[in-house]
């Protein structure tokens, strides 16, 4: 008995969703649209935050730089990473500059760096002894992989090319410098730390870095570039961000399209009531129907997003696990709107909306 009612409740709903195909349509459109807002708005926000994160520690903004001349235990440095708050470290050390043996040139400075430190620089290690220059200094000095240059010094190979760093602070140094690879053994003159989240906190940690056999020096840590700032308020612009507010608005939108979506069949509502149709049977044709309705609402939506995505930052990407809670939520409200104002129309109802009809 109980499938039939079931049956013959679904059947209602689906004839209900097919004699109204322009309500449906209306206010599917209308749900995909609340929901698909909220999850893009939240979503590129979080991606915006996202950028300007990756800018920050590519301008050099979260590596700190502990000098401390032939303090440093390049060992130690190296090994910070293993620390938390520590994503990645190297030493480095200036020695005597060098010149080149062509006339009036100037010298040429000269830093070695461990292993460490020419990961984070994007240095390709050869294994070869040699030197590596930014690609805008080898395009000054005409030099490639496997250029020898002559130098008062005798012959230098060189083995490769990096990205130069940002151009303010420390990584400035290394622009139109002669950069090798040494084994992380012995004293360095720099630590250069990545920390994240940035911020002066792992100061105390970066000091465990200088040599407990080294003489007391004079010892300063500092931003590797000091324009950014020292410290990233990406926490915090995350927490106050505006489109935090986007799934309690989708949810209360879709709650009142779903009143709306009923209210207007409060006429038909109490007719079905008059005519001997069971409260139940009523509120529950509604509900199927207003599932009808936001399924598919909540399928458009995602592909909304997904194209929005691709459209913004030429990407495509998956329903975020919060956008997705967001986008399933509102589809809830939707149904839970429809069945508050359904339950709440009455038989008593039908002759007073007949005349304002």
């Amino acid at each position: 008995m109980r499938l039939v009612r079931l049956r013959s409740l679904v059947g209602e709903s689906r004839r209900n969703v097919a004699t109204g195909p322009l309500r449906s349509v209306v206010h599917g459109a209308v749900l995909s649209a609340i929901i698909a807002a909220a999850a893009l708005l939240d979503t590129l926000t979080i991606a915006g935050l996202e950028r300007q994160a990756e800018a920050f520690r590519a301008a050099g903004g979260a590596t700190r730089v502990l000098s401390s001349p032939d303090a440093v235990d390049r060992a130690r440095c190296e090994s910070l990473p293993g620390t938390a708050g520590f994503a990645g470290s190297g030493s480095l050390t200036q020695r005597e500059s060098i010149a080149l043996l062509e006339p009036g040139s100037s010298a040429i400075p000269v830093f070695e760096v461990s292993p460490g430190l020419a990961s984070r620089l994007g240095i390709a290690d050869t294994g070869r002894g040699g030197v590596y220059l930014t690609t805008t200094f080898a395009t000054e000095l005409g030099a490639d992989s496997g250029t020898r240059l002559m130098t008062r010094e005798g012959p230098v190979t060189v083995l490769g090319t990096f990205a130069p760093g940002p151009r303010d602070g420390a990584a400035s140094r290394l622009s139109s410098a002669l950069v090798s690879i040494v084994p992380a053994t012995g004293t360095a003159g720099e630590c250069w730390a990545d920390i994240w989240p940035a911020g002066r906190d792992r100061d105390p940690l970066l000091l465990t870095a200088l040599s407990p056999d080294a003489p007391s020096k004079e010892t300063s840590i500092d931003p590797l570039n000091p324009v950014v700032g020292q410290e990233f308020s990406g926490a915090s612009a995350f927490d106050q961000r505006t489109s935090r507010f986007a799934p309690a608005a989708a949810a209360v939108g879709a709650l009142l399209l779903g009143v709306v979506y009923a209210r207007a069949r409060r006429l038909e509502l109490a007719g079905s009531l008059h005519a001997g149709a069971s409260r139940a049977f009523v509120t529950g044709t509604l509900l199927v129907e207003a599932a009808l309705v936001g399924l598919p609402a909540l399928a458009i939506a995602t592909l909304t997003h997904g194209l929005g995505v691709l459209a913004s930052e030429g990407a495509v990407s998956a329903l975020p696990p919060a956008s997705a809670l967001t986008a399933v939520t509102a589809a809830a409200m939707f149904v839970v709107g429809v069945g508050a104002a359904a339950s709440a129309v009455r038989e008593s109802d039908l002759f007073a909306l007949f005349k304002a009809r």
